[in-house]
C-alpha cells in the first residue's frame, strides 16, 4: 500500500507529513469485483480491518467526474492502481506483481483520516480529497 502523505507544495518537501506510511495491506476475506455501490461500480471491493475499500484499476481511463463525487460523498478510502502504461502484452505474472507487490503506481484517490489530523498550522483535517497523493 503506497504511503499517506500531505503535501503542502507540489514537489516533495520537508513539511510534508507522513500520515501513513508505505505497508502491506491484509484484507479480511475474499473481495469482490464489479459490485453496484450507490450508482457507482468500483472494480473491486474489498475489506479490511472492518472497513470497506474501493479499488480502482485504470487501464484507458481515469475514474470520470460522477464516479469521484459519489466516493468522495461514500467516503470509503479508495486506491488507485495505475496500469495504463503496462503493455498489453504483459505476462500475468507481470500484473500480479504490479498489483499485489509493487507501490508504483499506486495511489489514494480517496482516503477518510479517522481520527482527524491538525495540521501545524492549527486546520483541522478531518478528510483528504486528492488526486495526487504521492
Amino acid at each position: 500500500m503506497p504511503a499517506l502523505v500531505c503535501q503542502l507544495q507540489e514537489r516533495p518537501a520537508p513539511e510534508d507529513i507522513t500520515l501513513c506510511a508505505e505497508h502491506i495491506l491484509l484484507w479480511d476475506t475474499a473481495g469482490k469485483a464489479e459490485v453496484w455501490v450507490d450508482g457507482i461500480r468500483p472494480d473491486f471491493l474489498g475489506v479490511c480491518q472492518g472497513n470497506a475499500i474501493f479499488v480502482e484499476v485504470t487501464v484507458t481511463h481515469e475514474p470520470d467526474a460522477l464516479k469521484l463525487e459519489v466516493l468522495k460523498r461514500l467516503q470509503t478510502p479508495t486506491l488507485e492502481i495505475d496500469l495504463s502504461a503496462v503493455p498489453r502484452d504483459v505476462t500475468a505474472l507481470e500484473v500480479r506483481r504490479r498489483v499485489l507487490d509493487a507501490t508504483e503506481g499506486k495511489r489514494w484517490v480517496f482516503c477518510r483520516l479517522m481520527p482527524p489530523v491538525i495540521l501545524p498550522n492549527g486546520f483541522p483535517l478531518q478528510s483528504l480529497w486528492t488526486h495526487e497523493f504521492h
